[in-house]
């Protein structure tokens, strides 16, 4: 009983301090960089506003040997501040998205629903991101995979 009602109060000291920050410092505009992970290649994202995000990466599965290329729409719910006196955050989004394979005549398309963590810098043009995404390869067999790929992107408005 005790435990429990000082878990309420460290609930309610918690959600009384918003641990938030605006999600309008977020690059938006076109970026462009670089993703490594399960893909290794170019990462392209379109952030229209603070709450959208249309990402996806282009390269070479270094582990399989064949050309991977996914895109995702994100949604983003909320920006944790780093340190309190600093304009530094992280941005947690989910989304959903699909991805193809393509080896010579081999070729298998999914779905996935990733989890991004991108790290937003300030008003800069730049931000940095690691993403984790269940997948589900739907063609030409059924198999669930995880993918993911850290990487960094430069923002152009």
């Amino acid at each position: 009983m005790f435990s429990g009602i000082l878990s309420l109060l460290m609930l309610k000291a918690a959600l009384a301090q918003p641990p938030v920050v605006p999600l309008a410092q977020a690059p938006e505009g076109f970026g462009v960089g670089l993703a490594s992970g399960s893909i290794s290649g170019l990462a392209l994202a379109y952030r229209p506003d603070s709450m959208h995000t249309l990402s996806g990466v282009a390269g070479w599965n270094l582990g399989l040997g064949w050309l991977r290329v996914h895109t995702d729409y994100h949604i983003s719910y909320a920006d944790l501040q780093v340190d309190p006196g600093s304009d530094i955050a992280v941005r947690l989004s989910a989304g959903v998205g699909g991805f193809a394979d393509l080896f010579g005549s081999y070729t298998q398309f999914g779905a996935r629903v990733p989890l991004a963590f991108t790290l937003i810098p300030g008003a800069r043009p730049f931000d940095f991101f690691i993403e984790v995404a269940p997948a589900l390869t739907l063609v030409p067999q059924t198999q669930v995979m995880v993918q993911g790929a850290v990487g960094a992107r430069v923002f152009f408005r």
